[in-house]
């Protein structure tokens, strides 16, 4: 393991078990760069069940929330769960700032894995300046609630009002992956605490098609309506449903 803060540690090699029997959800080497106090990590031969040691304070919470974000590769509402979690309600830009290594918010939180099948998941979160709209996040209940839309112009990185956004681009790519696949969407705070999330922008890499998705169908919240999947079950379009979601997580079955 490589790194370069104080954290130390073991990592156990891989079981016989997971050798044996791969899986997409398991993470084989896990890279780590400029995230909160970790200026970079590299974690090789993951196992099973691994064991991470190190002082209070030296980044061990920080290498599992790495993992968490790469687990829910296109989630960008992620790194509001990561603070609220940690019993931080985001209420402005710094509250946030503090996931980028040294509080610099101009070097990109770079994140990646690899799974059996060389299945590789990347992540970059950065913080441009850019206008801004998308659907309101509950922190409460961690749920985008689709019901309102604000939006914000930002006409340069000098202006009086600048706002900056933190950008959220991923991609799958790999053996077991049919087309390598890539993600990007953005979260904004306004001016009344409230956080903005714009839909997801997902492309198909290998034909060249983009898709939006809105960010209230990423999962269910208030404006859920399972008569909507009941109604395209009845239509019998229920296998282009799964279709669709698979662009969204290959692991859906």
């Amino acid at each position: 393991m490589t790194n370069g803060t104080t954290l130390s540690g073991t990592v156990s090699g891989a079981s016989a078990a997971v050798r044996e029997k791969p899986d997409a959800r398991h993470f084989e080497s896990v890279s780590i760069r400029r995230f909160r106090g970790l200026e970079y990590i590299e974690l090789e031969d993951l196992g099973a069940v691994n064991l991470l040691i190190g002082a209070n304070g030296s980044g061990k919470t920080s290498v599992l929330e790495a993992f968490f974000l790469l687990s829910g590769l296109a989630n960008a509402e992620l790194v509001i769960r990561i603070q609220n979690q940690r019993n931080h309600i985001v209420r402005e830009f710094n509250d946030l700032s503090v996931m980028f290594h040294d509080l610099d918010v101009d070097r990109p939180i770079e994140l990646s894995a690899v799974a059996p099948a060389s299945v590789e998941r990347t992540l970059s979160i950065s913080a441009p300046y850019a206008e801004t709209v998308g659907d309101t996040i509950d922190q409460k209940d961690e749920r985008a609630t689709g019901r309102q839309t604000r939006s914000t112009h930002v006409a340069s990185s000098s202006a009086p009002d600048r706002r900056r956004i933190f950008l959220h681009e991923a991609k799958m790519a790999g053996r077991s992956v049919e087309t390598p696949l890539s993600f990007a969407s953005h979260i904004a705070i306004m001016e009344d605490g409230k956080i903005n999330l714009t839909p997801l922008s997902l492309e198909d890499e290998k034909n060249g098609q983009k898709m939006i998705i809105p960010t209230s169908l990423l999962r269910p919240g208030p404006g859920y309506d399972s008569k909507a999947v009941s109604h395209v079950i009845v239509k019998k379009k229920k296998k282009r449903l799964i279709e669709i979601m698979q662009k969204i997580d290959p692991q859906i079955r």
